[in-house]
């Protein structure tokens, strides 16, 4: 049997957080994931981490307390340098609860916590993130969080390989890339490709290293990207040997095959739009070149 004794608010110290990540973990509990430290300090370091709420739970049998919840915020604390605890909240919350013994509640008590069933999903996360917008009313969830994705995609590539013109572009988690449409020019972009969501390719937008090269093409030139992209949705270049026809069939061969890396995808779109740009160029050109003979 399992029963919750009190939840304290308690001032945040080093010394808390190392009881905590030092106590044994309920039956259960996954191993420390890389991941998820490197969420919550990047989280530390743009000052978006809030109180959190850890959790032990007594075992009657045996008087022993084991770690129920806060695994990764409570080893990250403890092993914080004294500057970097300015970072931190002022206080946690202590939720302590009692079980008959660990062989029999402890399971139990490990479910309370995080359970899949009972998490917010990235569609209702970016919802919260949509309804201050009018212009993205009646947007399909869906669609909005797979162009979220491909937007953090592009972002994270910036940073990746051109570092000094990422400086002072603001990159979020997988689980806010809501917060991404807080951005007209985000909003636009995806406002602009839903108009292939219902399109014979519509699966491409869903493959975030695939619309990520379309936000960059549609951000360098909006007129050649909405040319380019339509040909490739939708297949109707009015010649059948045509590039983006090509294109677009090799991109669908990828997409049935497993464990696609994101540049595999990337590159053939990328040397075609190079080509599709400077042919448009070049045509722009010589029709000039014709009104004013």
């Amino acid at each position: 049997m399992i029963a919750k004794k009190s939840a304290v608010l308690l001032p945040l110290t080093k010394e808390l957080a190392a009881k905590i990540a030092n106590l044994p973990g309920l039956p259960g509990e996954r191993p420390v994931k890389p991941e998820r430290i490197a969420f919550h300090l990047a989280r530390l370091r743009e000052r978006a981490f809030l109180s959190p709420n850890w959790a032990i739970g007594i075992a009657k049998d045996t008087g022993l307390e084991y770690r129920a919840n806060g695994q990764h915020t409570s080893k990250i604390i403890s092993e914080l340098s004294l500057d970097d605890m300015e970072l931190v909240p002022d206080n946690v919350t202590l939720d302590t609860y009692e079980m008959d013994s660990v062989n029999e509640d402890g399971a139990a008590l490990f479910e309370i916590f995080d359970h899949p069933i009972t998490m917010r999903s990235n569609e209702d996360a970016i919802g919260v993130a949509l309804s201050g917008h009018l212009d993205m009313n009646g947007r399909d969830r869906k669609f909005m969080v797979a162009v979220g994705r491909a937007i953090n995609f592009y972002r994270n590539d910036i940073r990746r390989r051109e570092p000094d013109k990422a400086k002072g572009m603001r990159l979020y988690g997988i689980r806010e890339t809501g917060n991404y449409f807080h951005e007209f020019e985000n909003r636009r972009f995806a406002l602009w490709i839903e108009q292939w969501v219902g399109s014979q390719n519509a699966w491409m937008i869903r493959v975030p290293a695939v619309t990520a090269e379309i936000f960059a093409d549609w951000k360098a030139a909006e007129e050649m990207a909405t040319m380019f992209w339509n040909y490739v949705f939708t297949e109707t270049h009015p010649d059948s040997d045509d590039e983006t026809r090509d294109l677009a069939r090799r991109l669908n061969e990828l997409h049935h095959k497993k464990h696609v890396k994101p540049d595999v995808y990337r590159n053939p779109i990328k040397r075609l739009w190079v080509r599709f740009v400077r042919a448009q160029e070049v045509e722009e050109r010589v029709n000039r070149a014709r009104r004013s003979a």
